[in-house]
This record gives structure tokens, C-alpha cells and sequence, in this order.
């Protein structure tokens, strides 16, 4: 029997439950966030303990009927938000919380469960089943740059036929790689020391996550990449020219749908930026804040270009 009617969501619902839910530094304050606490407290050591020791790391499920399968997608979130502000969340407990009925996931407290397997776990649990909840996805997550002392994770220089190479290598690997292809909203905030102007380019291997994620979700209206460890150039060139598609993209053209665009303290180039405005036809909002390959001739020639579309840009440089 199921423990919770869901019920169809509504501003009014919604509003109700952000008052209700809401926990203050003293404890949960209703009937409610008292059950979400405790389901937290006792989610290692009684509801994921059988699924962590018996199957986890034996078997790979593409669904699972489980405790928490009847809980509305809002009692969801609220449940992964506890058990994340409270750093309870395990690779077990997220296993058998994503639930088709869940449309937002953040991860700001545990970068360190995300990789390729969670990326398609994502995209088979909650883009079906419901399409009123994946069509409404989104992801946010926060990871830690790496200094420019570790030295063991920098790239060694590289020249154009070096480039090339690589470019040849990603055609017949990007077609492998996994996407979310509802996703409407991702934000991934790479946290820099902000006594450095600029991060490190270091991170290689994040040129293909990031073209899959961006190239496979066709239906994305808003992107948020800040203080990114790789070039962008190569990756939005990726995006908008390269013929490949992720496994379970859209038959649909890549961001078409993109709204808002943040690109702070990134390497991008003024060609790379014309082509994203040239491309994105709807796109409203682009925050190129902190782009240091970016002049303030740069800046002026885009928003005399900018005036002369059909929606109107408003374009933000620092």
C-alpha cells in the first residue's frame, strides 16, 4: 500500500510545500519532514543495507521496484536534498531514488558519486515512464577545479596536428558516449580560487562528458558552465558541426532550445561565441562574464550583431 497519495502539482501545491517542508536549524517542523529525517537517518543501515551487500556491485538494474517507488517525485527531491545537506547520500541510496517521477537532481554535495555509470542510469530511469516529470529534468552540480600545482593531471602542450588527431579519434568514440536527453536545465560550477583569473586547462577527458551532455539534450533552455577546466572551443564546435550523436539523443537539432547561456571565466573565443548566437535562435540571455579571450571590441561588435535579431539578447561581459 502505498504510503503517499501523489497528487498532481499545482503553484498553489507548490508554494504550500516549500513552507511546509522546509527544515530549520532546530529540526523538521512538520509530520512530514519528521518521516523525510528519519528515512535519511536509516538510509545506509536499514533501506539501502540489503541492496548494498547483495546486489549494488553484482548487478546492473535498469529499474528498480523498491521502497520508494510509490513517493511523489516533490517528496523525492526533498528526500535526496536531506540526504545530501547532511552528506547521508551513498552510491546505494541514489541507486534506489532515481525514480522516473524525479525531474530535478542536485549533486552540489556529491560530485564525487558522478561518473559515466550514474549519467546512464539518469537517462534510462527518468526520461520515461512520465514524460509531465522528465520533461522538466535538470542537474546541477558543483566539482573542484585542480590547481595549476598538479602537475600530474596537466596536458603537455599541443600543436595543430596533434589537434587533428584527437579530431579524428573523437568520431569513432563520441557515439559510445551516454546523454540525458530530457534535460531542460544543467549547471555545472567548477569551484576556482578566485585569486586565479583563470583555471587550469587541464581536464582533457571533459571535452567528451561535456559534448554528450550538450549534444544529446536537444530540449536544453538553460546552461550554466563556469570556470570549466577544458576548452570550449572544441566542444561547442563539436556540438553545433560534428555529425555524431550520443546513444539515446533526440533526432532534433543541438540547442535549438537554448534560452540562457552562462559561460563565465572560460577560454571561449569570439568566433565560437558568434557561432553559438548565429545557432541559438531563441537564446535571450548570454553571460560572458570573466572570458578573458573576449575584448571589449569583441563585446560591442556582438551587441550592434545582437540588435538585429529577431529575439532580443541581452549580452553580459565583466
Amino acid at each position: 500500500m502505498p504510503l503517499f497519495r501523489q497528487l498532481e502539482p499545482t503553484p498553489e501545491r507548490e508554494r504550500q510545500r516549500k513552507n511546509e517542508w522546509t527544515e530549520d536549524e532546530d529540526g523538521p517542523s512538520t509530520l512530514i519532514g519528521l518521516c523525510l529525517q528519519s528515512l535519511a537517518e536509516n538510509m545506509k543501515e536499514m533501506w539501502a543495507k540489503d541492496y548494498t551487500q547483495k546486489y549494488m556491485d553484482q548487478y546492473f538494474f535498469r529499474y528498480i521496484m523498491g521502497p520508494f517507488s510509490s513517493l511523489p517525485g516533490e517528496l523525492l527531491e526533498e528526500l535526496l536534498c536531506i540526504l545530501s545537506s547532511r552528506n547521508f547520500l551513498t552510491r546505494a541510496a541514489l541507486h534506489l531514488l532515481l525514480l522516473p517521477q524525479l525531474s530535478c537532481l542536485s549533486l552540489t554535495s556529491a560530485c564525487s558519486l558522478v561518473n559515466a555509470n550514474l549519467c546512464s542510469l539518469i537517462q534510462i530511469r527518468c526520461q520515461t515512464a512520465n514524460t509531465r516529470y522528465a520533461n522538466y529534468f535538470q542537474i546541477s552540480i558543483n566539482l573542484a577545479v585542480p590547481t595549476v600545482q598538479q602537475k600530474n593531471i596537466l596536458d603537455p602542450p599541443r600543436n595543430n596536428l596533434n589537434e587533428e588527431e584527437e579530431e579524428g579519434e573523437d568520431e569513432g568514440l563520441l557515439s559510445n558516449l551516454p546523454c540525458i536527453p530530457h534535460l531542460r536545465s544543467l549547471t555545472l560550477n567548477f569551484s576556482l580560487d578566485e585569486r586565479h583569473l583563470k583555471p587550469a586547462l587541464c581536464w582533457r577527458s571533459l571535452k567528451g562528458v561535456l559534448w554528450a551532455l550538450l549534444r544529446g539534450a536537444s530540449l536544453l533552455q538553460k546552461l550554466s558552465l563556469i570556470a570549466v577546466p577544458c576548452r570550449l572551443d572544441p566542444v561547442f564546435k563539436l556540438v553545433l558541426n560534428h555529425w555524431a550523436k550520443p546513444l539515446g539523443a533526440l533526432d532534433s537539432p543541438p540547442l535549438h532550445c537554448l534560452r540562457s547561456a552562462s559561460l563565465n571565466r572560460s577560454d571561449i573565443s569570439m568566433e565560437t561565441v558568434i557561432h553559438i548566437v548565429n545557432t541559438c535562435r531563441r537564446l535571450s540571455h548570454l553571460d560572458l562574464s570573466g572570458c578573458w579571450a573576449l575584448t571589449l571590441s569583441n563585446i560591442t561588435k556582438l551587441q550592434c550583431k545582437a540588435k538585429r535579431r529577431r529575439h532580443t539578447l541581452q549580452i553580459t561581459w565583466t
